[in-house]
């Protein structure tokens, strides 16, 4: 049996914790850093931490921005055309059966 494999497994394994080690150590923000953060609005912060944007807080905002009416008005829209898509697929799918 050779010590080659052996070895390299055993230095592989002393060295995977040091490398994992050295990708996680990140530089703490300084004071002058946090107080900037903190006085982000809330929206940028998120965006900043890659937090999605859940569906009550999108409609929520888009009420607050374009007006509750228009809000409801645009998804009735997007509502409609869904089913108008939903109904073409529909009877796409029904005439295919049907040549058969």
């Amino acid at each position: 049996m050779s010590w080659r494999p052996l070895f390299l497994a055993l230095l592989l394994v002393a060295l995977s914790p040091m490398a994992a080690e050295a990708q996680t150590q990140a530089r703490s923000p300084t004071a002058d850093e946090r107080e900037e953060l903190q006085s982000l609005p809330p929206q940028q912060l998120r965006a900043m931490r890659h937090e999605q944007t859940r569906e009550e807080d999108v409609r929520r905002l888009e009420a607050e921005r374009f007006g509750q009416a228009k809000v409801e008005r645009q998804q009735s829209q997007q509502k409609d055309e869904v089913d108008q898509l939903y109904q073409q697929v529909i009877k796409q799918s029904e005439e295919l059966s049907g040549a058969r």
